[in-house]
């Protein structure tokens, strides 16, 4: 696949599998046949990934010419991402963004607001995680019940009138309310790129752009 499309002048190419690095070991080998065969050679590939990844993928990834990273790391709060089952350990998420930024690696962090047990300290735990991470690009959602998942299965029948309910106190589904959590997330957003324009204007400078 790789062949032909680089042999039909494909030059950006995302791998849209988000478990793509769920079974590591297969990821490295996966990428280290890439390289030796020379198919990553002209392209710039785009990835997601699980957070619980670590340096030497990374190097992988660098030398296969995988230029964004996207990461589905969804809260700083440690009891939260106990309620998504989410396996991450908090503690070396940061070591391995910046690692992945110091090779040249263009990150996209990707979190969610509004899980039921959510609080002012733990927004603000995610907030400072992402801050902590130094990431390129931060994608912050509205907790969605979707249609199909357990979460939506968990819901009263009154709710499930709609294939996406969002969290919200207006729904029963967390404290804050739907303006609560838009907005803040909108003020953080606004104030973190101000903050890091330079800083991504410089990552650019040294690298050049991802694309």
């Amino acid at each position: 696949e790789l062949i032909v499309i680089r042999e039909q002048g494909y030059r950006n190419v995302w791998i849209t599998d988000g478990n793509f690095t769920f079974n590591l070991v297969r990821a490295k080998r996966l990428l280290s046949k890439m390289k030796q065969n020379g198919l990553t050679e002209g392209m710039r590939f785009f990835i997601s990934s699980w957070a619980n990844i670590d340096r030497e993928f990374l190097d992988l990834a660098s030398n296969c010419n995988i230029h964004i990273i996207s990461f589905g790391i969804e809260s700083g709060c440690q009891e939260i991402l106990n309620f998504y089952q989410k396996n991450i350990q908090i503690a070396h998420i940061s070591d391995l963004i910046q690692y992945a930024n110091s090779k040249g690696i263009f990150t996209v962090g990707n979190f969610i607001l509004g899980a039921p047990i959510e609080s002012n300290d733990s927004i603000e735990q995610t907030f400072a995680l992402i801050r902590e991470c130094e990431f390129d690009q931060i994608n912050i959602k509205i907790l969605d019940y979707m249609i199909g998942s357990t979460l939506y299965s968990s819901l009263p029948e009154s709710l499930k009138k709609h294939d996406h309910v969002f969290a919200s106190a207006e729904n029963g589904l967390t404290v804050f309310s739907v303006e609560q959590l838009t907005s803040r997330r909108d003020a953080f957003v606004k104030d973190y790129y101000a903050k890091h324009r330079e800083r991504l204007a410089e990552k650019i400078r040294r690298f050049g752009t991802p694309y």
